[in-house]
């Protein structure tokens, strides 16, 4: 009789929380019960002997009446793969997004079922490139923790008119920028300074973002981002 083979694509997400708990109670403990998987998942007895009675059929775990649960070849390298899945994904929340810990665990844990591997490989490099020092020695995760900040610190009263209030089809002339640190040094590298003028193509749905063509260049930029560009009309010629 042939095993039975199984992915994390075979499986629903149910099962698949499941077999991440088994798989993490056996690294913390060297073996699992049923009883140990009713204390990490908080669900019912019958719940987890029907998830059991389902994996063992699958061929991922092996299982007898109140007896421990150990994986098969086949479910140790399933769950390791949702094991990978979660840990990418819990790691970019934090050290990317700088997202609470309890946040971004339980985050990963909902996107971690649909997430398809060509995904997951590309956010793994990019993880890894997130923490090189870029062109000021700071990492990329730490330039966007600053502008994340920065960005959601308390907006403070502009006097005049800004490119928030530009509607679409205009062009007009940047006077100054109201803003400071990496939310400055943003626009600056975006080419929006004193003197530059800028057009604004259209803006969302629900306003934000905002599209913006400077020095040929089209751009996104947030409304409160907008809100720190002080502008003026373009005189006619």
């Amino acid at each position: 009789m042939s095993e039975n083979k199984a992915n994390p694509a075979d499986i629903s997400s149910n099962l698949e929380d499941y077999l991440e708990a088994i798989y993490e109670v056996v690294k913390e403990n060297g073996v699992v019960l049923p009883r140990d998987v009713r204390q990490r998942l908080g669900v019912g007895k019958s719940s987890v002997s029907g998830a059991l009675k389902t994996l063992a059929s699958r061929g991922l775990i092996e299982h007898t009446p109140y007896g421990a649960i150990t994986l098969t070849s086949e479910g140790q390298k399933t769950a390791e793969d949702i094991a990978r899945r979660h840990e990418v994904l819990r790691d970019f929340f934090i050290k990317v997004l700088d997202a609470d810990s309890e946040v971004a665990n339980t985050a990963a844990c909902e996107i971690e079922h649909v997430m398809p591997d060509s995904v997951l490989e590309r956010l793994v490099e990019f993880l890894c490139f997130a923490q090189l020092p870029q062109g000021d020695e700071q990492s990329l995760q730490e330039q966007f923790r600053v502008y994340y900040r920065e960005s959601k610190a308390p907006l403070k009263e502009v006097a005049g008119l800004t490119l928030r209030e530009i509607d679409p089809g205009l062009t007009v002339r940047v006077v100054s920028l109201a803003s400071e640190g990496a939310v400055r040094q943003r626009l600056l590298d975006l080419g929006i300074m004193p003197g530059s003028e800028v057009s604004v193509e259209r803006r969302a749905p629900l306003g934000d973002p905002i599209e913006v063509q400077v020095r040929g260049a089209n751009l996104m930029l947030r409304k409160r981002e907008a809100a720190m560009i002080l502008v003026e009309h373009l005189r006619e010629p």
